[in-house]
């Protein structure tokens, strides 16, 4: 039902046309931008991991 959540109003190849439209219109990524997003994934990985194996005491 085009009201309710998960409707798809467009195929899988449009919206795969519209995945590679958003990732080519970013460009290259310079060294600064790559160092950044990868101290950001770990720091993001970090905390998931405390916030899942920590103890309760």
């Amino acid at each position: 039902k085009p009201d309710k959540p998960g409707f798809a109003n467009h195929g899988p190849t449009c919206t795969a046309f519209e995945m590679e439209e958003a990732a080519a219109s970013q460009g290259p990524k310079d060294a600064d931008q790559i160092r950044y997003e990868a101290e950001v994934n770990e720091a993001r990985r970090a905390s998931m991991k405390n916030l899942l194996y920590r103890k309760d005491s």
